[in-house]
């Protein structure tokens, strides 16, 4: 009996330095709301990318030469997970292309970026506003949209669209 009492208090200490340790990781004071930042960090780093950004190198179609704009590349993060309700996950995701213009003119495009399944199905989809980039100039455009948990899941690749002006 006294070997069961001296373990359940070692086991007690051991969770409670580890609580200790991840609230110091987490940078943040011991709290009842760190148990909840474990789970959405779990929840993140499950996801595609892990929470990691996920870079592409990839241009637009090599059949148009005349095409003004080059991609130098792009990809997508999952930034933070967070509860909406109780059971109810949202994910926080954000989106950068970095484009140059290979023009003497200038130029004024949108982009449509695509999060989509492993059949390249669209599972999001973003635009942004239309931006302006001048002769010879690099430009990055970046947005942050919002998808719910259970579609990220989904999510193995992604896709966009330029359209010029």
């Amino acid at each position: 009996m006294r070997h069961t009492q001296k373990s359940l208090r070692l086991t007690a200490f051991f969770i409670l330095a580890g609580v200790i340790i991840i609230g110091g990781v987490l940078n943040r004071p011991l709290q009842a709301g760190v148990w909840d930042d474990l789970k959405e960090w779990s929840l993140l780093s499950s996801l595609s990318g892990g929470g990691q950004y996920v870079a592409y190198q990839r241009n637009v179609d090599a059949k148009d030469p005349n095409f003004p704009l080059m991609v130098l590349g792009d990809g997508y993060k999952m930034v933070r997970v967070y509860q909406d309700m109780p059971g109810v996950y949202g994910v926080e995701w954000v989106w950068r292309m970095t484009i140059k213009n290979r023009t003497d003119r200038e130029v004024r495009f949108s982009v449509d970026y695509k999060l989509q399944d492993g059949d390249l199905f669209t599972l999001s989809s973003s635009q942004a506003p239309a931006h302006t980039i001048y002769p010879g100039q690099t430009a990055t455009v970046e947005k942050t949209e919002v998808l719910p948990y259970e579609k990220v899941k989904q999510v193995e690749t992604s896709n966009w669209y330029i359209k010029l002006k």
